[in-house]
């Protein structure tokens, strides 16, 4: 896929792998808009970045997404890559947490139904360019959950079934789908976990160069071993997250065990 010349919409660009693609795409000749909740990040990443346009938006809110359908008319009627990257994540225990079926319903709404809906939105646009996309960023935990974050794991896996199922029925259209699965990344999702992070540039060149490869699932770093082994040694991995270091830690410092 050629990467010049769009208009490219980014989720959550306002701060870490958003803002990291944002800055790629700029580079490579492309008008970006990114949108986020927060007003703060959003300014300081328009004053880093002079050739940004910001949207101040909230995606779990009907109003917010139907101001962005208003605007198909607008400032945003020349998109033609819509990246949904924005997501949350929260480690608790299904079990032992009070509010961890609200948390989870949270998570889902941010992390898949936002997505769903605003390709809705843009798919109308994206499907009248000669060169258009769908990029959905979701996680090596969408490839094999972890049972830390479990509304994480969920929506990302969940997430990813959308993405393939939005790819065969667009098939043979201008649209393509591409899913971005990055390992532990160093952003504020996951400031507090131990164990080894990439960083957000490694993510966002390496989302770049398989786009541009037409690669339709664009594995990172260890995600593409998490790949291999969840086909061939099912449980072995599932022994491996469990003993993640951030499954380990993040579950006992949450939930102190009890003694019988």
């Amino acid at each position: 896929m050629k990467l010049a010349g769009h208009h490219v919409f980014i989720t959550g660009g306002a701060s870490g792998i958003g803002l990291a693609l944002a800055r790629e795409f700029l580079l490579r000749g492309n008008r970006v808009t990114v949108c986020g909740r927060d007003r703060v990040k959003l300014m300081r990443a328009a004053e880093q970045n002079p050739a940004l346009e910001t949207l101040r938006i909230d995606l779990c809110r009907d109003e917010d997404l139907r101001q962005i359908e208003n605007d198909r008319d607008g400032n945003l009627q020349s998109v033609s890559i819509l990246v949904n990257n924005a997501a949350i994540g929260d480690a608790y225990c299904l079990l032992r947490d009070p509010a961890a079926f609200a948390k989870m319903e949270a998570e889902l709404a941010t992390n898949l139904m936002a997505p769903i809906k605003l390709t809705r939105i843009f798919l109308p646009m994206l499907l009248a360019r000669k060169n258009a996309a769908v990029v959905n960023v979701t996680s090596g935990f969408a490839a094999w959950p972890c049972a830390t974050v479990p509304g994480y794991s969920v929506s990302k896996g969940a997430l990813k079934a959308f993405s393939r199922v939005l790819r065969n029925q667009l098939a043979g259209t201008h649209v393509k789908v591409f899913e971005v699965l990055p390992p532990m990344v160093q952003t504020a999702l996951v400031k507090n976990a131990s164990g080894r992070k990439i960083s957000t540039q490694r993510v966002a060149a390496e989302t770049i160069r398989g786009m541009q490869r037409d690669q339709d699932e664009i594995c990172i770093g260890e995600v593409k071993l998490m790949r291999f082994s969840a086909g061939l040694f099912p449980r072995l991995l599932d022994w491996v997250i469990r003993r993640y270091p951030l499954a380990l830690k993040e579950l006992e410092r949450l939930y102190p065990r009890e003694d019988n």
